[in-house]
Formats: structure tokens, sequence, C-alpha cells
């Protein structure tokens, strides 16, 4: 019998997309060194990775000039429709409303996160499947951030109280939590996206999660229609 595929749907913003760095050429690392590239190769043949990253993406506001397609809330049903059943789906958002212009706290940030999280789950309960949802805290911004110190005005600070405001909701919401922090660097030129190692950190550990997980929490097979 052949074995059944897993599908692990990774929505985020840059990070996920595998942006460079912002600001010059739109320049993306090669899929298999992205972290949902990395996650798929640790998973194996029989895990199916579907990367939706957008550059921009917020949780849930308009982007002053982009307007409502930067914002994850808007997309995030259609996407679910798109792309079920799956049996993980990887929230990874949280960055971009760290900028100045949507004057969010860390706990407002927290806030969105989790009407994100109820979305989900509640569209995972009204398709009655067993998948999982993974929320993960984004890495730290740097102090410097060259040319986007005004736009992400004190979002080190805030950056510093996602991890523990995500891994409370996580609890409260009885999900997985993953903490991309401890485990990369923003260290591109602008500060704010990852490099090749960190990827690789993220990718290689989510995939150890998920296996863990799916030896008893996956959707169960279904019957050939």
């Amino acid at each position: 019998m052949l074995a059944r595929f897993k599908s692990v749907l990774c929505f985020g913003d840059s990070i996920t997309h595998g942006l460079k760095c912002a600001g010059g050429v739109h320049e993306r690392y090669d899929r298999n060194v992205r972290w949902p590239g990395v996650l798929g190769n640790a998973l194996g043949p029989n895990w199916e990775i579907i990367e939706e990253g957008h550059c921009g993406r917020t949780i849930d506001r308009d982007d002053p000039i982009k307007g409502a397609r930067q914002n994850g809330s808007r997309y995030l049903h259609v996407c679910l429709e798109t792309h079920r059943p799956f049996d993980f789906v990887v929230l990874f958002l949280g960055t971009n409303d760290l900028k100045a212009c949507y004057t969010k706290s860390a706990s407002d940030i927290g806030v969105s996160i989790e009407k994100l999280v109820i979305e989900i789950k509640t569209f995972i309960e009204l398709n009655k499947t067993k998948a999982e949802i993974v929320l993960v805290s984004p890495p730290l911004i740097e102090e410097n951030l060259a040319l986007y110190s005004e736009k992400f005005r004190g979002g080190r600070r805030k950056s510093q109280d996602l991890s523990q405001i995500y891994n409370d909701i996580a609890e409260r919401q009885s999900i997985l939590f993953f903490d991309a922090a401890p485990v990369s660097d923003a260290k591109c030129s602008d500060g704010i996206h990852i490099d090749l190692e960190s990827h690789k950190r993220i990718g290689s550990l989510l995939a150890s999660m998920l296996t863990s997980r799916c030896l008893t929490h996956c959707r169960e097979p279904q019957e050939p229609g």
C-alpha cells in the first residue's frame, strides 16, 4: 500500500517567502534553502509543502500604500479553502505588524494573531479533520535597521515580547508553539530578514516537531473517491 501524502500549509510573510533583504532588487533564496524547502527536504517525499509567503503581509492591517492585499486576515479563509485538506498550518506572522504606522503594541499583535488562530481552528473543526496549528513567534529584529529605522521605530523592543505572548496564546488555544527568535538572526543588511543558517535551523527543527506530532495527530487516510 502506498504511503499517504501529508501536507503542511506555511502561511507567512517575506521570511516564509524567502526574501534575502528588502530595499533593492527582489532576491529570493532558492527553494531548497528557504525554511519551507528545508522543512520539505527533511520530512521527505511523502509530504507536500504549500508555500504561502507574501512579502509585507500583516496579521490584520491594510498597508498604507499597497492596501488590502497585504492583510493576512483578508486572505486567510480563501487560502484555507484553496489548500484543504491539510495536516498542519504553520502560522508565521507578526514582523510587519511591528511597523510604527500600525501603532500596535506587542499585546495588540497578540490579540490579532489569536483571532487568526481561532479562525483556523474553526475551519478545521467545521471540516472535521485532525489538522494541527503551529504558531511561530518571529525572529527578533535588529536594533539598527539602517534604511528602515523610522519604519520600524520601537519595533525591536516590541519584538522581544512576542515570544512569551505567542507561547501564552498557544497554551490557551491548545496548539503547537515554535519560537523562531532563539534559532535565527536578522543579520541581513536590513536587520529584518534572516540568513541561510537561520532558514536551515527553522526548517529542520519544525520538521522534527511535525514528524513527532504526526505519529498520532495527522488526519485519517481517506478512501479513494
